[in-house]
């Protein structure tokens, strides 16, 4: 996505988006064609993906114009550092409580039985799964909900209601009983959200439609 803002013109105040379909697309020549048809005196910011085929025809528009300024998207940064600070050869502590969430995530909502008696009985009717702005802002997101929902989550995971079911003795549901009362796991929760909480409501920020990125 290549984002135009747009200096003040009569009739728009609106910025002008060009999404090029492929990355085959995206080089100087046919950006400077929007450049050109928009008025390179009309463009005062050229904001694109950090992706180094969209920094390269950035870096080659502002050289030939001159008259506007480039930058990375804000809310695609945000994300890669999103990413990065999932990855297990990076920070393997976040990668692995992220991981045991995501077996949390799936084991209550691919089991009708568990999902409905948590709504029903728990949280009031209110779900765990927010899908995130982007696909990595969604792991830190899930993190939020499952923390926001520990004091229910464990109310039911020993409860009567949860001994009595037919989950209580199976494999799958000891092993999410058993993560759901490990505190370690969520001490380590509480930490990955001490770093991401900033980075996410930051993203939400600058990806609502109001901002260009």
């Amino acid at each position: 996505m290549t984002v135009f803002q747009p200096r003040t013109m009569a009739g728009s105040q609106k910025s002008i988006k060009s999404a090029l379909a492929t990355k085959e697309m995206v080089d100087a020549a046919d950006m400077a064609v929007i450049v050109t048809f928009v008025g390179s005196s009309n463009v005062a910011q050229f904001i694109s993906a950090n992706e180094r085929s969209y920094k390269a025809a950035g870096r080659k528009l502002t050289i030939k114009y001159d008259t506007f300024y480039g930058t990375p998207c804000a809310a695609h940064c945000i994300d890669l550092i999103l990413e990065d600070l999932a990855k297990p050869d990076l920070f393997p502590l976040n990668a692995f409580t992220i991981e045991k969430a995501r077996r949390i995530m799936k084991f209550i909502y691919n089991h009708s039985w568990v999902l409905n008696a948590l709504r029903k009985d728990f949280t009031g009717g209110r779900d765990l799964f927010r899908p995130g702005i982007t696909r990595f802002a969604t792991n830190f997101i899930s993190l939020q909900s499952l923390f926001m929902f520990k004091g229910e989550l464990q109310k039911m995971f020993t409860s009567d209601l949860w001994v009595n079911s037919n989950y209580f003795t199976s494999p799958i549901g000891l092993d999410i009983s058993d993560l759901l009362l490990d505190s370690s796991f969520w001490r380590n929760v509480e930490h990955i959200l001490n770093l991401s909480e900033p980075l996410v409501r930051v993203l939400r920020f600058v990806g609502q439609g109001s901002s260009p990125c």
